[in-house]
């Protein structure tokens, strides 16, 4: 596996790719709130990916990571912006076949984004890990559980992650203006833990009444993170094993 770092725009990237062999297929990693394109589920998926000739991408959102933008410039449309200058280079890149694997709030991005990165990508095979599908209410009832008054009082709070997040109030009216807990007549892959105490049973249960054509798998025991014994493992498992079925 190589990989090489290049910025597009304000972007940073990585891509991840075969060793000796030209990639034909490509895969989109997004990371998840806090989270960078250095986190440990990318890395996972780029290591089981490669090997069959899939290319890997990923980057930082805005206030992640590398990226150096933060604080008022962290807003849905500066990470849409993001995600799509992404697809939009992969989509130069000529790829034959691509998906997009997206984790938690970077599953909220990219059903968000599911217009703009069809233009840009196609028919592209899409999963989404634990996906924030409802982000506004996971926002503001467990990441800024306990600091709701400061965020009031002052218009932003500081998160305490690898990289300090500040989150200000024009971030958590973008997400209330965008509900993306909807149908989308397509078919995706949706990997969730059953223990998860972010993204809620109820929220994912909601969101797949809605998308009868989604796939559900769920990992026992697992909470948000899949940090038990093995559980990453599967999740990578099962999203290889879709991005093959689809892949052909």
């Amino acid at each position: 596996m190589e990989t090489r770092y290049f910025d597009i725009g304000a972007t940073p990237c990585k891509v991840s790719a075969p060793t000796g062999i030209t990639a034909t297929r490509a895969i989109i990693a997004i990371h998840g709130f806090g989270g960078s394109k250095e986190s440990p589920t990318i890395q996972a998926l780029s290591r089981a990916l490669c090997p069959q000739g899939i290319a890997v991408y990923c980057f930082d959102f805005p206030a992640h990571g590398k990226h150096p933008w933060g604080g008022e410039a962290f807003t849905v449309e500066t990470c849409a912006d993001a995600l799509l200058s992404v697809a939009r280079y992969v989509r130069d890149a000529q790829f034959g076949q691509v998906g997009v694997f997206a984790t938690s709030f970077g599953g909220y991005m990219a059903l968000h984004c599911m217009e703009g990165l069809a233009d840009a990508l196609g028919d592209f095979a899409l999963v989404l890990k634990a996906p924030a599908v409802k982000m506004a209410d996971t926002c503001d009832q467990v990441i800024l559980e306990g600091q709701r008054d400061q965020l009031e009082k002052l218009g932003w709070v500081q998160l305490d992650y690898d990289r300090p997040l500040e989150v200000h109030r024009s971030y958590l009216d973008g997400l209330r203006a965008h509900d993306v807990c909807k149908p989308y007549g397509r078919p995706m892959l949706v990997i969730h833990g059953t223990e998860d105490a972010v993204v809620t049973p109820d929220h994912i249960a909601d969101f797949m009444r809605q998308n009868p054509r989604a796939e559900l798998v769920q990992i026992p025991a697992a909470d948000h993170e899949f940090k038990g014994e093995g559980q990453l493992d599967q999740v990578i498992e099962a999203a290889q094993a879709y991005f093959a079925r689809l892949f052909g």
